[in-house]
This record gives C-alpha cells, sequence and structure tokens, in this order.
C-alpha cells in the first residue's frame, strides 16, 4: 500500500514503509522554522495515513539523538542569541540539556508513545551495510545517513522525509521533501 497525503497546494505520493529524518522532526518541532508549516502538514498527513494502515512510519534511536541536539541548540540561541550555542563548552551544553530537557522529553513522549510510529534500533548487521554507504563513490553520505539507510534496507522502507538533498538519487529510495 502507498498514500498520497496534500501538503500545502501538492500532493505528495507516500510509499508503504518510511523512515522520518531529524531534519523533518526538527522542523515540525520548531515553530520559527521556514518549513514549519510544511512539515506539520506532512506529519499531520502521515499520521492519518499511519492510522488507517496505509502507511508504517520508523524513527530510530539515531534520529532522536539529532533532534535532541538541534533542537537543543535551536532553544537555547532563542534565549540567548543566535549563535550563542556555538559559543557553548561541554558543561555549557549539559546546562542546556537540563535547561531545555522537559521539552526535550515531551516531544521525545510524542514520537515514542505514538501508537503508529515505530521506533527501531540499530542493529549489528547494520554496522557493514552503513560503512558500505559511507564510503561508496557513487554518493556521499555523512554516518548518521549511512546508518538510517541501513536500517532501511534492513526494514526494507523505502521513503525517507527528508530535506536532505544527500538521499536524492540513492537506489531503491524515495526522498520525500516536505518544503523549500
Amino acid at each position: 500500500m502507498s498514500a498520497r497525503i496534500s501538503v500545502g497546494l501538492r500532493t505528495v505520493e507516500v510509499p508503504d514503509r518510511v523512515l522520518l529524518d531529524s531534519n523533518f522532526l526538527i522542523s515540525a518541532c520548531a515553530p520559527g522554522d521556514r518549513n514549519h508549516q510544511p512539515a506539520v502538514q506532512m506529519l499531520s498527513g502521515l499520521l492519518q495515513a499511519a492510522a488507517t494502515g496505509a502507511v508504517a512510519i520508523f524513527v530510530t534511536p539515531r534520529v532522536i539523538d539529532e533532534v535532541w541536539w538541534r533542537l537543543a541548540a535551536l532553544l537555547w540561541d532563542d534565549a540567548n542569541g543566535r549563535g550563542s550555542w556555538g559559543a557553548l563548552d561541554k558543561s555549557g551544553r549539559k546546562r542546556a540539556f537540563r535547561r531545555f530537557g522537559p521539552e526535550l522529553r515531551s516531544i521525545t513522549e510524542s514520537l515514542v508513545n505514538c501508537p503508529v510510529i515505530s521506533v527501531t534500533e540499530v542493529i549489528l548487521d547494520d554496522i557493514p551495510t552503513a560503512l558500505a554507504q559511507l564510503t561508496a563513490a557513487a554518493h556521499t553520505l555523512e554516518p548518521a545517513d549511512a546508518f538510517h539507510v541501513a536500517v532501511m534496507q534492513w526494514l526494507e522502507i523505502t521513503g525517507v522525509v527528508t530535506n536532505d538533498r544527500d538521499f536524492l538519487g540513492l537506489p531503491n529510495i524515495v526522498a520525500l521533501n516536505f518544503g523549500s
């Protein structure tokens, strides 16, 4: 199965199994993000499609880790001035995570407790696949994205909701762009 969902003025064909990339979740959670509205619309459509059984939605702990880091930085910069996150040392970042723990906890609980989102782990067998993706001459993936692709191959997930251009052109993967 698959689904067609509306995102603004366009309709998106969504494969039956999708991985949510961190940039998508960050945009959906950050009202000031330029892609916030399209991300919220796409997330709403995905959740509705998943509720009918047309789409299975996945995230990994690695995706959640990326969301924590980026949202903590955004929240810190909002509270302390643009670019202030970059000036923090390790103890400063720890303070930031404590300070914004309630927000990060709420977002995390929404993800992991959502009945139509499956949190899947990276398994030992994913490591060689991720390494092959990381070192492939045909494309240049960062380590986190290489692990995403390995998990996708293992679980036969054919769609990734992302604005990351690195997923474009990968064999057997449909990159679902959610914004500009």
